[in-house]
């Protein structure tokens, strides 16, 4: 079982790591094809509890803005190519590692054409490349609100569907379908609590030990316990090596809860 006081510190270490190691690549591999980029989500929030960061469960985010919304690859191995160098580098700059952490990279033209973007505030994100210029259209507190409900709503798919993509699962098989909730359980309950505020963009900011206490001191008491477990089970499915089913099983079945409780909620708001 991890000793949390000796683990925060190393992962603080490896997720700058892996931020560096990026910026510096970014900065030789793409230095013409890319406006900017920036770093956003759980690693580099302030870490206080376990719940924080969960390696594998929790990530690197990091979002491009393409220049003119250019392609940046003309086929699949070049994209293939970039993940080995980052391996490689970030392995040569911390052989003694605690783990890698998992990358998640959006490309913000592709982004904005497919779902509605609700752009960070500046003070939100860590800076990686490039002189960073959101649009000055700014979307509305209300408006913002209105995007986060209805992605809460989204979500009863999710759920609905899970059975018929679980049932023939075991084993390293449940990381497919646990890799598809991964960016869908952390920010629900987040966007559950910011129909409650005037400005929603200031819970987006709160790491996840806050948003934990904010779910309970709402009275959301089934979300928070559902939301903690289902990260405090993410820290013994990565120490388990994420082979085993009744490593995955709690964790999933933990996040499907959050969503599952969290769009009860939303929809007494639908319904006043």
């Amino acid at each position: 079982m991890i000793v949390w006081d000796d683990i925060r510190e190393i992962l603080i270490k490896d997720t700058k790591i892996a931020f560096d190691t990026w910026k510096s690549m970014i900065y030789e591999l793409f230095p013409d094809d890319i406006e900017y980029c920036y770093g956003k989500g759980s690693a580099i929030k302030p870490i206080e509890s376990l719940i924080d960061y969960v390696p594998q469960i929790s990530d690197i985010d990091i979002h491009i803005k393409e220049v003119d919304g250019r392609n940046m690859f003309s086929n699949y191995d070049e994209a293939i190519n970039v993940s080995k160098i980052f391996e490689s580098r970030y392995i040569e700059a911390h052989p003694d590692y605690y783990h890698i952490p998992r990358t998640q990279i959006m490309f913000l033209h592709r982004l904005e054409t497919k779902v509605k973007f609700v752009y960070p505030k500046l003070s939100d994100i860590k800076q990686i490349y490039g002189n960073i210029k959101f649009p000055s259209n700014t979307i509305s507190n209300e408006e913002v609100k209105k995007i986060d409900h209805n992605n809460i709503l989204e979500q009863k798919a999710i759920v609905d569907n899970a059975p018929y993509r679980l049932i023939d699962r075991y084993g390293i098989d449940y990381w497919s379908f646990l890799r598809g909730l991964v960016f869908r359980v952390s920010p629900t309950p987040v966007r559950l609590l910011t129909q409650f505020v005037d400005e929603p963009l200031e819970i987006w900011k709160l790491n996840r030990t806050k948003i934990h206490k904010l779910l309970l001191s709402n009275n959301f008491t089934d979300i928070a316990s559902s939301y903690f477990n289902y990260y405090k089970f993410g820290w013994n499915l990565f120490e388990s090596d994420m082979k085993t089913s009744k490593s995955y099983i709690p964790v999933i079945s933990s996040g499907l809860k959050v969503l599952e409780l969290t769009y009860n909620e939303a929809i007494k708001i639908t319904n006043g």
